[in-house]
């Protein structure tokens, strides 16, 4: 699932407003293990969410400061890896339940979820957990070691996406040199026309880095001249295995193109954030 940048603040700020009101008794991690369950995140995008989540109680917290630290809210910041550990768990856990199960076994309850608790089995339940334990009062030098420490791993996110990118456009141009030879233009727009009836107009970054890689001008216009809205929906692609490949190729790489925008976008967020903690006494 592809989430764009409005969708991870959107979520981060709902996760964090459940966070900070009165009524939640959850950690960080806690929903946001919740959220990543329920709309099947992978790593990287369960990272940025909790790095995002942490911004976003920091504003409460900040908000809430007043002219004291008598309002602010006591918390523990969220770890990302934390939360996938939590997930790899419980999916390890359901699917070694799955192995094991006797002959009859209902293994629709693994997929759909368990049956649900009786009522005074979850009251017995209530009655023997803790209620939630309280920690110190986060500290100014330890809200910054928050921002930094996510600063700094959304800075590694974003040459790892930069990497990821480049490696597989070169991997799709090297593809194209071997099928088109010393022709490498001449079926530049059959396979501009192919990718974006397959891929859709967001493509017009792939194709503009691999025609340059084959000699052709940045500003040369694409699709052979027609318009991106008029090929959509009326070319039928009739690609080469080759040209499957490096189709295949172009959306790994917008894939770590959106990743890398929503990087940035998180990164110029935290630097603004940074500048807060800094002004706080």
């Amino acid at each position: 699932m592809t989430w764009n940048t409005d969708k991870f603040n959107k979520v981060a700020a709902e996760l964090a407003k459940t966070f900070a009101s009165e009524s939640c008794t959850s950690s960080i991690n806690e929903l946001a293990t919740k959220v990543a369950e329920d709309n099947n995140l992978n790593p990287e995008q369960i990272r940025t969410m909790v790095r995002l989540a942490n911004v976003h109680v920091f504003q409460h917290v900040y908000e809430k400061k007043g002219s004291d630290n008598e309002n602010m809210l006591e918390y523990i910041p969220g770890d990302a890896e934390g939360v996938i550990q939590s997930l790899y768990e419980g999916s390890k856990e359901a699917l070694d339940k799955t192995a094991s199960a006797p002959a009859g076994y209902d293994r629709s309850l693994d997929y759909y979820g368990v049956e649900p608790t009786p009522e005074k089995e979850v009251e017995k339940i209530a009655e023997v957990q803790e209620p939630p334990k309280k920690v110190d009062l986060p500290s100014k030098e330890e809200l910054a070691y928050v921002v930094k420490r996510a600063s700094s791993d959304i800075d590694i996110d974003i040459q790892t996406m930069s990497f990821k990118w480049s490696e597989a456009m070169e991997k799709a141009a090297n593809i194209y040199r071997l099928e088109h030879g010393f022709n490498l233009q001449d079926g530049l727009v059959d396979l501009e026309k192919d990718a974006v009836a397959t891929l859709g107009e967001d493509i017009e970054p792939e194709l503009r880095y691999i025609g340059v890689m084959c000699g052709q001008s940045i500003k040369a216009p694409l699709y052979g001249g027609v318009k991106a809205a008029s090929i959509v929906g009326t070319h039928v692609p009739i690609p080469s295995e080759d040209t499957k490949k490096v189709l295949d190729l172009f959306k790994e790489a917008r894939e770590c193109r959106y990743n890398l925008q929503e990087g940035t976008a998180a990164k110029d967020k935290l630097v603004a954030q940074m500048e807060r903690v800094n002004a706080l006494k």
